[in-house]
């Protein structure tokens, strides 16, 4: 936990150190940052408030089970809404500092082998790395964060819910659900039977025909994926 505070801490040191604002204003449709306070109630908060609004986060997440309280004393409480973004300024951090490192010591591995390197919380997607990740992971991370390799084989591998694989020296894509391999049936999309708006639920299957068109290489592989949603939808009173 102490290491988590200190590195959004000087996440944050170096957010502030960027600009000459002192405050960060927070409105109902985003944040910037500001240079002073213009009015007394509106949510604007310094550096410092911050950090203890952070701090109390992570240090009071408490968990009930029967009659018995626990505090979590590992990790961040799962479920809050800042819980993905502080995951990610955590990961960043040692990312940053790698690339900064061997940027200086070797700047043609930094731009060849990490160019095509992405992360989405803690799914990690790293293409044409040369197996830099493989070697240097242990590097990069704290010793608490272990790296699991998913993929078997070099030219295939799923990312999120994308099927990658090399295919005549290119990358083919396709939609991939992990769900579709589980042995019973998955309860997914909106029901009509439901009291929703009917066009909403319509608008449901114009975004996974949208989605799946732009995630996939092949035809037939699209053809096939929207099949299968289509299938479920008319099961569903579509």
């Amino acid at each position: 936990m102490q290491d988590l505070k200190q590195v959004l801490t000087s996440l944050l040191d170096m957010a502030f150190k960027g600009g000459t604002c002192e405050y960060i204003q927070v409105t109902s449709t985003d944040a910037k940052f500001v240079k002073k306070k213009k009015h007394q109630n509106e949510t604007t908060f310094t550096r410092e408030e911050c950090i203890q609004m952070l701090e109390y986060i992570i240090d009071n997440a408490y968990f009930s089970a029967g009659n018995k309280c626990y505090q979590q004393i590992v990790g961040i409480p799962m479920g809050t809404d800042p819980a993905p973004y502080i995951a990610n300024l955590y990961l960043h951090h040692y990312e940053y500092k790698w690339m900064e490192k061997i940027e200086k010591t070797d700047n043609v591995t930094a731009r060849r082998c990490y160019s095509y390197t992405r992360r989405f919380i803690d799914d990690l997607c790293t293409l044409n790395n040369n197996e830099e990740i493989k070697k240097n992971w242990k590097k990069i991370y704290p010793k608490e964060l272990v790296l699991n390799q998913e993929n078997e084989e070099d030219t295939s591998a799923t990312f999120l819910d994308l099927d990658i694989e090399i295919q005549n020296n290119r990358y083919d894509t396709k939609i991939f659900d992990k769900r579709d391999q589980f042995k019973f049936d998955i309860i997914s999309y909106p029901d009509l039977r439901g009291n929703i708006p009917p066009r909403l639920g319509y608008g449901v299957y114009i975004g996974q025909v949208l989605r799946i068109s732009r995630n996939t290489t092949h035809l037939a592989d699209f053809v096939d994926h929207v099949r299968k949603v289509r299938k479920k939808l008319l099961h569903k009173e579509y």
